[in-house]
């Protein structure tokens, strides 16, 4: 499992094919939050927002095969006000060596 920390910026992560999960962890340095707001995030296909485990700041994305991903979080609060931009997280797991397009060219 690789471990991924949201920022205050976009990220690109690239992983190889034995990579099947990712822990993102999200943290906030703005203590102007109100106590309800928390993390939320989706899947670029997705259209529903869902929220963090309950008092936790992690997220485990599992059984991931290789191939492309996008993440979108937010900071936003139970009456659904966003408190903080959307931010994402460019994910691709790179196929095996002899499943690359290179190598079925050549093959």
């Amino acid at each position: 499992s690789k471990r991924l920390l949201l920022s205050e910026k976009d990220l690109k992560c690239e992983f190889d094919y034995k990579t099947s999960s990712i822990k993102v962890s999200a943290f906030t340095s703005n203590l102007d939050f109100p106590d309800d707001v928390y993390l939320e995030y989706k899947m670029l296909e997705e259209t529903e927002w869902k929220n963090f485990s309950e008092n936790s700041n992690q997220l485990e994305l599992t059984g991931l095969s290789p191939g492309n991903y996008t993440l979108f979080f937010r900071f936003s609060s139970a009456d659904g006000i966003s408190h903080s931009e959307e931010r994402k997280i460019d994910i691709h797991i790179s196929p095996p060596w002899h499943k690359t397009l290179i190598f079925r060219l050549f093959a």
